[in-house]
């Protein structure tokens, strides 16, 4: 009886597989089959509605998989006409005879990318993995389309009614060649190197002059020579060892296969770079060798995932039935995810890359994709990663991430829990592979961090960065008690981090920092009005929260935004979630002697004596290193000039002194149930020591974090170390 239960339940669980492969096909060959109908009966309006869907909803999504190697659509890249701005479409180009693609246009001839098309005369179709530039196109009705056709598809766009096709010439074009040049060029001064480890083969690359070893592991690709674009910047200060995964299924011979590689070429420990899933290999490998490592360099990587672990075992139990051709299809585009079609990766990059993996992929057998899948299993499996696992090691750890990475930002705060020390670095407008985007940037932040330095962006990217900040912030205004109110919102997250701004009164001085919170936080920053009083400042925020419909905020203030956020936290505890005060002091704490007397002479003194002494005073407290000064400080200059009247420079003098005026108690706040944050520096030009005393006594229950050596400008002479500081206390939360 047990046996005919168990034999029925089989069958039921057989059939529900069965209508889960089958009734997707059926909903697919009915939605093409009225498709068809509508396009061929429907009439023009139909069509056009039809038309507008695809490009808002099922264009995106096809934008994917269009233009690969395994795919029937293809992309069409094309210039705007009015605008000069690149477009890409996604269609159906098929290769005819003459070195030509025709492409239906089931929609008729008033589609955009074909006006932009014949406007330019040309255009550049990625088909099958293969770009082609295309010229001459021609509009050609059915009677001469359907002819140069094959079969399959004339009867398909015959039965769908199409009359009006493209004909367009084409010439493939060798996108990769010269990286293909440089591979062959850096093989030849690079053979490979072998060692047998408990019985396994393992190949690697060896090479450099330096006295120290520099470990570079292979991400997604498995093998060394994968790194030949970043392997030679090393070699003049580095022994450089880049390995290829040798084919194991347990993270125990893996790693135990990396240290004998190390042992092959006497390397007692290294300096390690994990990229990508080099990192989960990284963090696996200092922990079970920690003696092997100096430093810990883990770039666009994630803590290995428990949570799909059980999916994995489910994959790995059904791999047997899978064709094999379907496994490599599967791995290559897992792997292309992190470039092809990414804009800040040039096309040049992602055609050689595209080609390489898939000829990497394409040689591998069913048992090598299965050991892959085991160690990946193993791998999650063989270890816990807590904050504490290495508190014993004395290494440095550095992480370097990307903003538009396809690791979620949970994935990298998660990543930064786990290693709360640290430092990190943002590359921004990056996706997964900055070595092939930001290839400088990328190569700099390493060797600064492996010299000891704490890597800082240059200052022709600062400059860059505020151009695309501004871009991407601009002003939204509000009336607030008959005075205009302008604030910048960015970022994207559930919760909502308010940053009062500094003395200069505009949002751009927290530049830096609000780059790295608006990836996991919603940001807003005010500029001030002339408001005179620091009331006026507060109920100024709390319009712009309730105009962005925020209820509640982390809320942080440095300098004079510490002396706001001190005083909105009193009048409106309920609207904030946490505190953080930066370089700031409290109102007995005055940042200018003779404040009333200021006030007045700033009053009578003319515009330009009033800039200047402000601008004198600025530079006294903000002092950046030389290589810095030409950006900060004409960044100070420029908002000196342009962004601020005299109303503003005295309304400052007044809402300072206006603080001078309140009285503060560490019983203020008992009440309240957030945490705070005291972020110090032990030479700040503007808070004594005295000064700095008494905000901590002021707030006894605040985390406090000095920063030894540094002065009230910390925020950019020490950014990563820094902005780690803030993010580290806001997901603590």
């Amino acid at each position: 009886m047990k046996a005919k239960k168990a034999s029925k339940s089989a069958w039921r669980w057989a059939g529900r597989i069965v209508a889960l492969a089958v009734l997707p096909l059926v909903a697919l060959m009915t939605a093409l089959t009225l498709l068809s109908l509508v396009l061929r009966h429907g009439g023009p309006r139909v069509r056009d509605e039809i038309r507008v869907l695809n490009k808002r909803v099922l264009n995106p999504a096809m934008m994917n998989l269009a233009g690969r190697r395994h795919w029937y659509a293809a992309v069409i890249r094309h210039r705007g006409r009015r605008s000069g701005r690149e477009y890409a479409t996604p269609v159906v180009a098929v290769p005819v005879a003459g070195d030509a693609f025709v492409i239906p246009l089931p929609y008729g001839e008033g589609v955009d990318w074909l006006k932009n098309v014949l406007a330019a005369g040309r255009a550049a179709v990625e088909a099958k993995g293969e770009t082609y530039d295309v010229f001459e196109p021609e509009v050609i009705d059915a009677g001469a389309a359907l002819p140069l056709l094959d079969e399959r598809h004339r009867r398909t766009w015959h039965r769908f009614g199409i009359e009006r096709f493209l004909r367009v010439k084409r010439t493939r074009r060798d996108l990769g060649a010269t990286r293909w040049e440089e591979l062959r060029e850096f093989r030849a001064t690079h053979p490979l190197k072998h060692v047998i480890v408990d019985g396994v083969g393992w190949d690697y690359i060896a090479s450099g002059e330096g006295e120290e070893a520099l470990l570079i592991l292979p991400g997604g690709a498995m093998v060394g020579e994968a790194g030949f674009t970043r392997i030679p910047a090393f070699e003049d200060g580095y022994r450089v060892i880049a390995p290829s995964y040798a084919s194991v299924s347990t993270a125990a011979e893996l790693l135990d296969g990396l240290a004998g590689v190390l042992d092959a070429e006497g390397v007692r420990a290294a300096h390690v770079l994990g990229p990508s899933y080099g990192g989960m290999v990284a963090q696996c490998f200092v922990r079970r060798h920690p003696e092997r490592v100096k430093t810990l360099i883990l770039a666009n990587t994630l803590v290995p995932p428990q949570s799909l672990l059980w999916l994995a075992k489910i994959f790995l139990a059904l791999l047997r039935l899978v064709p094999v051709g379907w496994l490599r299809m599967l791995r290559e585009r897992g792997l292309s995810r992190a470039f092809y079609g990414v804009p800040s990766v040039p096309v040049e990059d992602q055609a050689f890359w595209r080609d390489y993996q898939h000829g990497l992929v394409w040689r591998l057998s069913r048992e090598q994709l299965r050991d892959m899948y085991r160690l990946g299993i193993d791998v999650v499996e063989s270890f816990q990663f807590r904050p504490d696992d290495l508190a014993s090691w004395p290494g440095r750890v550095f992480i370097l991430e990307s903003d538009e990475d396809p690791v979620t930002r949970e994935q990298r705060a998660e990543l930064r829990r786990c290693y709360p020390l640290a430092g990190v670095y943002t590359i921004h407008g990056a996706g997964h592979t900055p070595w092939m985007s930001h290839k400088e940037e990328y190569l700099s932040a390493i060797k600064e961090f492996l010299a000891g330095r704490v890597p800082e962006p240059s200052h022709a990217d600062l400059e860059e960065r505020l151009r695309a900040f501004r871009r991407a912030h601009p002003y939204r205004e509000l009336e607030v008690d008959g005075v205009r109110w302008r604030y910048v919102v960015g970022g994207r997250g559930e919760r909502t981090v308010l940053l009062p701004s500094g003395g200069t009164r505009v949002p751009d001085m927290y530049l830096l920092l609000f780059e790295a919170l608006e990836p996991h936080f919603r940001v807003i920053s005010p500029s001030y009005p002339a408001a005179h009083t620091m009331d006026a400042l507060v109920d100024g925020l709390v319009a712009i929260l309730d105009a962005e419909g925020v209820e509640q905020a982390d809320l942080f203030g440095s300098s004079f935004g510490g002396f706001v956020a001190q005083c909105f936290v009193r009048r409106h505890p309920e609207r904030v979630r946490s505190l953080m005060l930066a370089n700031t002091g409290t109102p007995g704490a005055s940042l200018l002697p003779g404040l009333p007397l200021l006030v007045c002479l700033f009053a009578l003194l003319p515009e330009g004596v009033v800039r200047r002494a402000t601008g004198w005073n600025w530079r006294r407290w903000f002092v950046v290193p030389p290589k810095e000064q030409k950006f900060w400080y004409g960044l100070l200059d420029e908002v000196l000039a342009t962004r601020l009247s005299k109303a503003d420079l005295v309304s400052a003098l007044e809402e300072m002194l206006d603080f001078s005026r309140y009285r503060f108690g560490p019983s203020d706040l008992a009440g309240w149930p957030g945490r705070i944050l005291v972020i110090e520096s032990e030479h700040d030009q503007a808070f004594s020591p005295q000064a700095r005393a008494a905000l901590r006594a002021l707030y006894p229950r605040a985390s406090v974090r000095t920063f030894a050596g540094s002065g009230h400008a910390v925020m950019v002479t020490q950014p990563a170390e820094y902005i780690a500081a803030v993010r580290s206390f806001l997901e603590e939360l």
